[in-house]
């Protein structure tokens, strides 16, 4: 940052993303939003919920 401050010419480093391989996936479970969970026997369950029904959408009531 230092340098970028006085001028310098600073190259961001590369690395790899996994965001598109993410959103690919993601699409092709069908999410549609966040927060997205599954159940273990593979249930969407999609969306904001309060924790209680959060608790018993996934059977942890």
């Amino acid at each position: 940052m230092n340098q970028g401050k006085m001028g310098a010419d600073v190259q961001a480093p590369s690395c790899a993303s996994p965001v598109q391989e993410h959103m690919a996936l993601g699409a092709k479970l069908g999410v549609r939003g966040t927060p997205a969970i599954f159940t273990e026997s593979g249930q969407q369950v999609g969306g904001y919920l309060p924790a209680a029904e959060l608790a018993q959408a996934v059977g942890a009531s």
